[in-house]
């Protein structure tokens, strides 16, 4: 069986897979595919289906990584924010910021990624490269601020923040 004379399409760990016979003609490809096509899309799509389950409350690190953002333009995988509340480190309040989402060796774990809406504020947890943020677009706690943990979640950073600077 060549490449080019058989479709080949995967459901969870099985190959599911169909010769065309060689001397098929374009009308018999057409209709074996669109089969095929209309047979794959009565599976349930797998990809992204985890529930994300959200902690009470956040398990804060370092508050400095943690900013609250307010989305002013979206394009493909890169954002532009302006920082509304910042937790500690080297960026402030109202600086503009280019965010850019990352998913290099990552693993989505069937966690479906974040998509960003422009004008909503959100909770980020970013690494700040060279002034600019990098954040998981699978982070399940980069939450927007109508989300039920989003209080709880910032109250938390605010009191890992306070225990640090009580600390120095």
């Amino acid at each position: 069986m060549t490449a080019k004379n058989a479709i080949c399409l995967w459901y969870e760990d099985t190959a599911l897979s169909w010769q065309i016979p060689a001397a098929a003609n374009f009308k018999q490809r057409l209709l074996t595919l669109t089969a095929l096509l209309l047979l794959a899309s009565s599976f349930p799509i797998l990809a992204c289906e985890q529930e994300v389950v959200f902690s009470e409350h956040l398990k804060v690190d370092s508050a400095s990584n943690y900013f609250l953002v307010d989305i002013q333009r979206a394009h493909g995988d890169n954002l532009v924010g302006t920082i509304s509340r910042s937790f500690g480190g080297a960026l402030v309040s109202g600086q503009t910021v280019s965010i850019q989402l990352t998913a290099q060796n990552e693993l989505a774990d069937a966690i479906c990624a974040m998509e960003f809406a422009v004008g909503q504020t959100y909770l980020l947890k970013a690494r700040v490269t060279g002034g600019a943020f990098q954040i998981s677009r699978f982070n399940s706690h980069n939450i927007p601020a109508d989300h039920e943990r989003f209080q709880t979640y910032v109250q938390d950073i605010e009191s890992a923040q306070n225990l640090a600077n009580k600390r120095e």
